[in-house]
């Protein structure tokens, strides 16, 4: 997964949402650096006024397109 990469959260109830990768954290969960512990995920289907990013891990995901 890369930065502009459009994903779709795994979860059966929020299938339909579309969202664009525009950061990962900087920090490790395990303290230890075995990839991005967490991904920022700017979901396209909210209203524009209210967009905000949100915080998943990578296991959530699924990429749809990926940015190259």
């Amino acid at each position: 997964m890369k930065i502009g990469d459009l994903v779709r959260w795994k979860h059966p109830l929020y299938a339909g949402s579309v969202g664009m990768i525009v950061q990962f954290s900087e920090s490790y969960t395990s303290g230890e650096d075995t990839g991005h512990s967490e991904i920022c995920v700017q979901w396209l289907d909210e209203d524009a006024s209210q967009r905000s990013c949100s915080w998943y891990a990578p296991s959530g995901l699924k990429v749809i397109s990926e940015n190259r």
